[in-house]
């Protein structure tokens, strides 16, 4: 029998044979989630919702791809990678990992809101705002992360088509042409 066997006999048998059948591959679970607990993420190239648990080949290398997306009318732009217990996080997308265990990983987002601005003027110009110091044609929408505090402006004195504006108050009913919001 096997337990008499020398270790030569226990070498050739292990060569011959198939080490296929002799040596399964183990499976392991994982499970991907976003930050904000919504949205869709990607494993092995295949799309999957967030929180899903997949089966994966032992120590075998698998890609999970986070996706920027709009979530929950909410812009949520990744940021990195986070293993469960996991020191440090990994700022590459896709993430190649090679789980030895059932572990859990999460993708970390941003946060971003879009900000809609316009002038009440009438026809079809509607001048320019300064957003985030940037001057922007009106009406018009700037992305931001979410709760930022930025400042906008109106010009005080507008000319369209020979006909002068001045600026009164923003909708918030502040009367000065600069502003501080939040996004």
């Amino acid at each position: 029998g096997v337990i008499n066997e020398t270790l030569a006999q226990a070498k050739s048998r292990v060569q011959v044979g198939n080490p296929s059948k002799f040596c399964r591959k183990k499976q392991v679970s994982i499970t991907v989630s976003n930050s904000f607990g919504g949205g869709d993420v990607k494993i092995g190239g295949s799309p999957h919702s967030s929180g899903s648990t997949v089966p994966v080949s032992w120590w075998s290398g698998v890609a999970l791809e986070a996706i920027n997306q709009n979530h929950s009318n909410i812009w949520r732009q990744w940021n990195n990678w986070q293993k469960t217990g996991e020191g440090s996080p990994t700022s590459q997308n896709p993430r190649t990992i090679y789980a030895a265990a059932s572990d859990a990983y999460t993708a970390n987002f941003t946060d971003w809101s879009d900000i809609s601005f316009t002038n009440s003027l009438p026809g079809a110009s509607g001048g320019t705002i300064t957003v985030w110091d940037t001057s922007r044609n009106a009406p018009g929408t700037v992305r931001m992360p979410w709760n930022t505090i930025f400042n906008i402006s109106a010009s005080s004195n507008l000319e369209i088509n020979r006909i002068q504006y001045t600026f009164s108050q923003w909708s918030g009913a502040s009367t000065s042409s600069n502003a501080s919001l939040s996004s």
